[in-house]
C-alpha cells in the first residue's frame, strides 16, 4: 500500500494539481508547458543518476524501471489529467 501511494498516487496528484494550477493561472503556452518540461528533466536527471550509481557491468534494469520508471509514468499521466481537467472546466463550449 505504501509503495502504491509513494510511487503512483503521489506523483499523479502532485502533477495533476500543478498542471491545473499553472494552466489556470498563466495564459501563455510556453508558461503552461513549464511543469511538464521540468518534470521530464527531473526524471531524466534521476534516471541518469541512478544508472551511474552502479559500478557493475550490467545495470539492474528492473530497479531502473521501478524507481524512475513507475513514478515517471504516473507523473506524465498526472500532467495530462490536470491539463484535461483545466480544458474541461475553463475552455468555452460550442453548442449547436
Amino acid at each position: 500500500m505504501i509503495i502504491l501511494i509513494l510511487f503512483a498516487l503521489l506523483p499523479f496528484f502532485i502533477a495533476a494539481g500543478t498542471e491545473y494550477l499553472v494552466c489556470r493561472l498563466f495564459k501563455r503556452k510556453w508558461q503552461r508547458m513549464l511543469p511538464t518540461v521540468i518534470g521530464i528533466l527531473f526524471l531524466l536527471i534521476v534516471g541518469i543518476g541512478r544508472y551511474q550509481v552502479w559500478s557493475s557491468k550490467s545495470p539492474p534494469w528492473t530497479q531502473l524501471l521501478f524507481v524512475p520508471g513507475l513514478p515517471a509514468v504516473f507523473l506524465l499521466l498526472g500532467f495530462w489529467a490536470g491539463w484535461r481537467l483545466w480544458r474541461r472546466l475553463w475552455n468555452p463550449r460550442v453548442l449547436k
